[in-house]
This record gives C-alpha cells, sequence and structure tokens, in this order.
C-alpha cells in the first residue's frame, strides 16, 4: 500500500513537469485575445476522430491573459476543476479545486515583497488547515535554491537547485517516505533539444535518453521507462507562437498527440 501510495504521490507532484496543463505566456495569451482553449488527445498519428480523440481540458482566461479556470475531462464529462482567484488579475492568491462540482479544496498563495511565491497551504471547504503546504527558498540572486512539499505535515518531497563547477544548473529530487529517502539527479538522463521553423513555424524538438528505469505521466497515461530507452516531445507552435500540437514518441513509436483549439 505505502509504495503503490508513493508511485501516486510521485505522479501527482511530476505532472507539471511532463505532461500536466500547460501555462502558456500569459502575454500570448492577451495579445492573441484568447479567452478559452480547449485540448485533445489523439492515440493515433492520424488524428482519427471519434472514440481516437479525447477533450481532456478546457481553459479560461482573464483579459490580461491569465488562467482563470481550468476543467479536466474523461468521457463522462468534467472530473475535476480549478478556479483561480487574482489581485488586480495578474497576482494569483488563491487555487480553489472541485471534484465533480464539490468543492475538495482551497490552496493559498503567499509572496515576498518582490513578488516571488514562498508559501502555499491547503485548507479544507471548512477552512481547516490540511497539512499540505509547499515552502520556498532563493538564494542572494532571487533564484529559487530549494522547494519543499509537504503532506500530512511531513516532509514528502524536496527540490534543490544547484550550480555545478561546470556552470550547468542541476536538480536534485529527493523522496521522503517514512524513514527511506530516495533520490532522484537529473544528470540520470541525457536530454537534447532542437529548435526548428518548418513553414515559418516553430519547432521545438526534445529528447531524453534515459540512464536509470523512470516512471514518467505523458499524454497517453503512465509510462515505463527502461535504461536506454528514449522519449521524445515534439512541440509545434502557430505563427502566432501559441501551442499547436505536441507528440509524444517513446524509442520512435508514437504514443499521443495533444492538439489546441483556440477561442477568442
Amino acid at each position: 500500500m505505502q509504495i503503490k501510495l508513493f508511485v501516486c504521490l510521485i505522479i501527482l507532484f511530476g505532472v507539471q513537469e511532463t505532461n500536466g496543463q500547460d501555462e502558456q505566456s500569459h502575454t500570448l495569451i492577451e495579445t492573441n485575445h484568447i479567452s478559452k482553449i480547449e485540448a485533445f488527445i489523439f492515440l493515433s498519428p492520424e488524428n482519427k476522430p471519434g472514440i481516437d480523440s479525447n477533450l481532456i481540458t478546457t481553459e479560461y482566461f482573464n483579459a490580461l491573459g491569465y488562467r482563470t479556470k481550468i476543467e479536466i475531462h474523461d468521457s463522462t464529462g468534467i472530473v475535476n476543476s480549478y478556479e483561480y482567484i487574482y489581485q488586480n488579475d495578474t497576482i494569483r492568491l488563491e487555487r480553489n479545486t472541485y471534484f465533480k462540482g464539490i468543492l475538495k479544496s482551497k490552496t493559498k498563495l503567499f509572496y515576498t515583497n518582490n513578488g516571488d511565491e514562498i508559501k502555499s497551504i491547503d485548507y479544507d471547504p471548512a477552512g481547516l488547515e490540511t497539512g499540505t503546504f509547499s515552502k520556498t527558498l532563493y538564494n542572494k540572486h532571487y533564484q529559487i535554491k530549494q522547494q519543499r512539499f509537504y503532506i500530512a505535515n511531513k516532509l514528502f518531497l524536496r527540490k534543490k537547485y544547484i550550480n555545478r563547477a561546470d556552470g550547468k544548473p542541476e536538480r536534485i529530487r529527493e523522496y521522503f517516505t517514512g524513514k527511506s529517502k530516495q533520490k532522484y539527479i537529473t544528470d540520470q538522463m541525457e536530454s537534447r533539444t532542437e529548435t526548428t521553423y518548418p513553414n515559418g513555424k516553430m519547432m521545438v524538438v526534445r529528447k531524453i535518453i534515459f540512464r536509470h528505469p523512470a516512471t514518467i505521466l505523458g499524454l497517453s497515461g503512465k509510462l515505463l521507462f527502461n535504461e536506454g530507452d528514449e522519449w521524445e516531445r515534439r512541440i509545434l507552435c502557430k505563427e502566432s507562437g501559441l501551442l499547436d500540437e505536441e507528440e509524444q514518441n517513446k524509442n520512435g513509436i508514437f504514443l499521443a498527440r495533444k492538439k489546441y483549439k483556440y477561442f477568442p
């Protein structure tokens, strides 16, 4: 049971770093006068409609391009939704989480005088702290030095950001479960990024070669990688700079494609 919980929590905290809900630049959203974005998943290279494609997210934005709501869909309809509350339409103060329309938690964010987030705390619908919270530490250059995530008031995940002697940044993730601690260092994978401009549109191809077994949350769900496996993400942008689609492949085999649809 503990192992299953550990895996689920890794996926929970890893979502934003992999598939997640991509946050596009609010400047691009504002400039292109976007009020809503829908994202669809296709499980075949031909982008066949019908059962092959599924609407997975709907996002809503304010006039300044900041996300105010996101809805997560499955085949039955809206499953989860998140609503965001801002100060002056720019500084995010709170995130409310709903499951099938029922409020489950409120997350409040706290900042330094410079506007850098230093803490977030989860509350239940009655306003009581749930024991889930995070803390962010910065160095003297206002760069993130360390992030800590707590569940049931116990440290679960710590991220350390350091600069190596060769000048390259490195991120170390440490997971704590009971008396055990597992460490994951970004150097355990080899990554390459290439940017091209086919037909005047920007395409970013990111390839990761794993040096150790890993579990990643991809567009098609949980993905298992062994040593030597390659994960490729091909991200195509529109001429406006907005995301057009993302394709994910494993060892050269198509897995899934995510396409975006925009509304003024």
